[in-house]
């Protein structure tokens, strides 16, 4: 791959070449480019290079001996070489190389990741419970369920399908559980489930303060239980398998 540019220092190419003639100094300058333009792969071609410098393959093959004498061009394996150039350009590729493996490993780590289990606790959010139960393992069968729990699975269904904030969801709940203890919010969330109102946030208010009366449920129970439903484990009243 070729270079657009590279690094070129004026007054250490003038103090290299102090005394030089015209002559020389030009053709050194120009078969430094374009060994950079190569990436370091300028081929020892008299023909081609005299033409890129503008003189006879004679001319050329002079001018190549006397920078191979000053050690300032080097012909290995039919390569025309610069020991500068060389360090130069192996930084440049160490660097490339180093910046493609940083690229790669985010895909590969990113590849072997395996898919994180879902439990019943994620269901509910995290920061509305003030304890979650710890189990003995990924394959330990599920703990009872706290009654906050219980509200947010049930009502959080109403709440997505009304386009309910989390946020605001969250108040609403913590407001009514402030208001009414959590057994007689789980009993008013649990009995909305009949009729779901088209804005349950607003109703809860409502409710909150005294401008509404909860709906009563007289077969909701008030405790849930997992079940699996279209293999996910969601949380369900005792006795409401049917409904």
């Amino acid at each position: 791959m070729s270079l657009p540019y590279y690094l070129r220092y004026p007054e250490a190419f003038a103090d290299a070449t102090f005394g030089w003639p015209l002559e020389l100094k030009g053709a050194y300058s120009i078969i430094l480019d374009m060994i950079y333009a190569r990436d370091g792969k300028l081929m020892d071609d008299a023909r081609g290079i005299a033409g890129a410098l503008g003189c006879s393959v004679r001319k050329w093959n002079q001018i190549k001996s006397k920078l191979i004498e000053l050690g300032k061009l080097q012909v290995v394996d039919g390569i025309i070489r610069n020991s500068r150039a060389d360090d130069h350009l192996i930084s440049r590729r160490t660097y490339q190389d180093k910046q493609a493996k940083n690229r790669a490993a985010p895909n590969k780590n990113k590849a072997k990741a395996k898919p994180a289990k879902t439990y019943a606790r994620d269901l509910i959010p995290s920061e509305d419970i003030s304890s979650e139960p710890k189990g003995s393992g990924a394959d330990a069968p599920p703990e009872p369920v706290s009654v906050k729990a219980q509200i947010w699975a049930v009502g959080r269904p109403m709440f997505d399908a009304a386009g309910t904030s989390k946020a605001a969801a969250g108040a609403v709940i913590g407001k009514l559980i402030k208001t009414k203890g959590e057994i007689e919010a789980l009993s008013i969330i649990t009995a909305m489930r009949a009729d779901p109102p088209m804005d349950p946030e607003a109703y809860l208010w409502a409710i909150i303060r005294g401008k509404a009366a909860p709906a009563v449920d007289h077969g909701a129970a008030p405790q849930l239980e997992l079940v699996m439903i279209d293999g996910k484990p969601t949380m369900q009243p005792i006795g409401r398998r049917a409904a």
